[in-house]
């Protein structure tokens, strides 16, 4: 998610928009993961550079974000709805398995006890 979040902010840094601009018309989600960036790239990026470079799976991560970005962005300019959607659907469901949503929800609340 390091990694994520720092592509995420050089997109933003080479948009020629602002931080204000981007923020006036951008929506709750994209409001979300801006802050979500800012907490990752306010830390140490020597700190960040030695995650990423030590992580012995971080070669293969990489590849797999450029190959999701260009699939996607493949299915956006070949106006493959379908195709988005099935991407879309496929994460909603690893999401949602009872694991992992219950996993989210406890970081979301912190604290809370659900069932």
């Amino acid at each position: 998610s390091h990694l994520i979040n720092i592509v995420f902010a050089r997109t933003l840094t080479g948009s020629g928009l602002s931080y204000g601009q981007l923020s006036q018309v951008a929506s709750t989600t994209f409001l979300r993961q801006m802050e979500t960036t800012r907490s990752v790239i306010t830390e140490s990026p020597d700190l960040y550079f030695e995650i990423q470079r030590a992580n012995p799976h971080s070669a293969e991560l990489i590849e797999q974000v450029k190959s999701a970005v260009r699939d996607i962005a493949g299915m956006i300019i070949s106006e493959d709805g379908e195709g988005f959607r099935r991407v879309m659907d496929q994460g909603r469901d690893y999401l949602n398995e009872s694991d992992r949503s219950k996993e989210l929800d406890r970081l979301e609340h912190p604290g809370e006890t659900r069932p």
